[in-house]
């Protein structure tokens, strides 16, 4: 999500808020901030400060690297493996999941998913997976999506080329339409 995309999305809310109908100036937008409360989400992944037990699939592909900003980091250079706990996710909610995540080498084909294996998770979800290109440096990716039937599903990033290792941090898994801060990671 890009700088500007973050500040339309957030401008879109406080007009939806403040029931103004106008377009907010980004000046005038700042100078309302101070008027709002930042909620910030619980995070439904359990154990997503230290990646979990061994309940977590793939886990035996992915090393601990040194701490980011506080967050624990693991590292892998397996393709279309990732590290990913199971979490049941409620009918007729919309949730979003966000990661930390970086590479030694800029990478157009990692994928954000949700669903396990090649199974289709069309008739439970509205959205399984999205591309995103990720950088060298340490970047949060999101997606968000709504759930129609009540299942389980299965939060990781994963990259599609070999010869490279990806990095991630700070997994989170939160009701809403909007990736909050990490307050505290693991819920």
């Amino acid at each position: 999500m890009t700088l500007n995309s973050s500040m339309v999305s957030l401008m879109d809310k406080a007009r939806k808020l403040t029931g103004l109908t106008d377009k907010i100036g980004i000046t005038r937008l700042t100078g309302l901030m101070d008027h709002f409360k930042l909620i910030i989400n619980e995070n439904l992944i359990p154990d997503a400060a230290t990646f979990g037990n061994d309940t977590w699939t793939n886990k035996q592909y992915w090393k601990v690297e040194p701490d980011w900003n506080g967050l624990k980091v693991r590292s892998s250079e397996a393709m279309y493996s990732g590290l990913t706990p199971e979490i049941e996710v409620q009918a007729n909610e919309i949730y979003t999941f966000s990661v930390y995540a970086k590479q030694d080498k800029d990478n157009p084909l990692c994928t954000m998913h949700l669903g396990y294996g090649s199974e289709d998770y069309s008739s439970f979800l509205d959205n399984q997976s999205k591309v995103v290109d990720v950088g060298t440096d340490f970047k949060r990716y999101s997606m968000t999506f709504k759930v129609k039937k009540k299942c389980s599903i299965f939060p990781r990033i994963e990259q599609s080329m070999t010869s490279n290792r990806i990095y991630i941090a700070g997994y989170k898994l939160e009701v809403g339409d909007l990736a909050t801060p990490l307050e505290k990671v693991g819920g």
